[in-house]
């Protein structure tokens, strides 16, 4: 079965729908958990975490991701794949909107499917026919949640990812795989771990400049520069995350959620929850959006 999610907040929109595979199903060694496509605005971020699911990602602009605490600048048509137990944060550090497609999915045989087809920690700049090819596919995948027929439907979306992965292995000349450039700036690293390290601990933008020695104007002024976001934006996009991880996985009480991520209050909390996500925290848990 599946169950369609679309949300549509200030500066991303996003169309995803999550299955529950049948028992026939997770008999085999692979099977797609989620699948679907977003549009994040400059500036904007989303958190990839694959705990236990595999990700295919899929964009044609470029943009940013950390990893490891890391930044590395993509290319364009890219494409990679994130192996199970792996976090990759995804920045629009770019003037356009970013259009990306992914597909999650697991089982005994995910992890290995990713390795036997060189993709392991790999990412790949297509050719443009090959890229339009491939996000054809993860259309075809998204346009099965509209068959009556759940079983059917299941068989086709296992054809159409491991036609992706056979794909990409055919056409090695029309794929370059590369290590991302990193991020030239040192200090900059030093910043993100140290945001994400104490961003729920009422972190301010001064106690962050002066962690790694940069006067607090030059340095919200180079970090808007390469993330297109303030960081004091940042930091409340940290912690709304954090929220909604709290709000969906805990029966914590909003006043617990709103000092585990650095609000004194519940006011003060469900207001910027408000303003970050368009819904309130009581009306986010109920749906679970």
């Amino acid at each position: 079965m599946a169950s369609d999610i679309i949300i549509q907040a200030e500066r991303e929109s996003l169309e995803r729908f999550m299955l529950s595979p049948s028992s026939f199903i997770q008999t085999g060694g692979l099977w797609i958990t989620q699948a679907g496509r977003y549009s994040i605005e400059p500036g904007c971020r989303r958190l990839f975490a694959s705990n236990p699911t595999c990700f295919w990602v899929a964009n044609r602009q470029g943009g940013m991701i950390i990893k490891n605490g890391h930044n590395y600048v993509l290319g364009t048509n890219n494409i990679w794949c994130m192996p199970s137990m792996a976090t990759i944060e995804y920045i629009n550090n770019t003037d356009e909107p970013l259009d990306t497609y992914f597909v999650g999915f697991t089982g005994p045989q995910a992890d290995l499917l990713i390795q036997e087809s060189n993709m392991k920690d790999g990412y790949s700049e297509l050719s443009t026919e090959l890229f339009e090819q491939m996000i054809d596919y993860y259309n075809l995948i998204l346009n099965t949640n509209q068959r009556s027929d759940t079983f059917s439907a299941e068989l086709r979306r296992l054809e159409l990812l491991f036609g992706m992965f056979a794909m990409l292995s055919a056409n090695q000349a029309a794929r370059t795989d590369y290590t991302p450039t990193k991020d030239p700036l040192p200090w900059m690293e030093q910043a993100i771990e140290y945001i994400h390290a104490y961003f729920d601990k009422g972190l301010t933008v001064t106690q962050v400049a002066n962690y790694v020695g940069i006067h607090r104007t030059h340095f919200s002024k180079q970090f808007h520069e390469k993330y297109r976001t303030p960081p004091a934006e940042y930091i409340r996009s940290l912690k709304m995350e954090k929220a909604r991880r709290l709000l969906s996985d805990t029966n914590d009480s909003l006043a617990e959620i709103a000092f585990a991520v650095g609000y004194p209050d519940v006011f003060s909390f469900s207001k910027a929850f408000k303003k970050h996500s368009g819904f309130t925290p009581k009306r986010y848990r109920v749906h679970k959006f």
